[in-house]
C-alpha cells in the first residue's frame, strides 16, 4: 500500500467518458485510512462512500455500478464546504493580489489556495483533497468486499 493513503484511478468510459478517482486507501482497520481525521469534518463533504462490489466491476470494465453510486461532479460537490470554512486564508483582508470569488475549493482554486483553520497536521491533507477537486477526481472511501478475477 502506498504510504501517501491514497492511490488514483483512471477509466475510460463508452458512456460517460473518462473517469478519475482519488481513491482513500484503508489503513489500520479504518476505511478512510490516513484521512480519518477529516472523516467528521466539512472537508469530508464531497467524499464519496462507494461499495467494493461497484469498484471492483468499474476495475473489470463495467461502469454502470460505480457511476450509480458517484455523487456530483467534485467541481460541484467541493462547492458544497461552506464558505466560511473553505475561503482561502489569503482573502481575509485582501492579503494575496490573485484573491477573489475563485479562492475556494472547485475548478478554479488557484495554486497559492491555503485553507482556513486546518490543524498543521492535516494541512497536506486537506490540500491533497482541494487538488483534486481541482482536477475533476471524484473522491472515494470504499467500504465493503472487494473481488478480483
Amino acid at each position: 500500500m502506498p504510504e501517501h493513503g491514497y492511490s488514483l484511478l483512471h477509466f475510460e468510459t463508452p458512456k460517460w467518458g473518462p473517469i478519475d478517482l482519488f481513491r482513500i486507501l484503508p489503513a489500520g482497520g479504518d476505511i478512510w485510512g490516513k484521512f480519518a481525521p477529516l472523516r467528521e469534518t466539512h472537508w469530508a463533504i464531497p467524499i464519496d462512500t462507494i461499495p467494493g462490489e461497484a469498484l471492483s466491476h468499474a476495475l473489470h470494465g463495467y461502469h454502470p455500478p460505480l457511476m450509480q453510486v458517484l455523487g456530483r461532479h467534485p467541481h460541484e460537490d467541493a462547492r458544497r464546504i461552506p464558505d466560511s470554512k473553505s475561503m482561502c486564508t489569503y482573502w481575509e483582508g485582501r492579503a494575496c493580489p490573485l484573491a477573489g470569488p475563485h479562492c475556494r475549493p472547485g475548478a478554479d482554486v488557484p495554486e497559492c489556495y491555503s485553507p482556513p483553520d486546518v490543524d498543521p497536521d492535516l494541512y497536506s491533507l486537506v490540500l491533497l483533497l482541494v487538488q483534486s477537486w481541482k482536477e475533476g477526481r471524484y473522491t472515494v472511501v470504499v467500504e465493503g468486499e472487494e473481488f478480483s478475477y
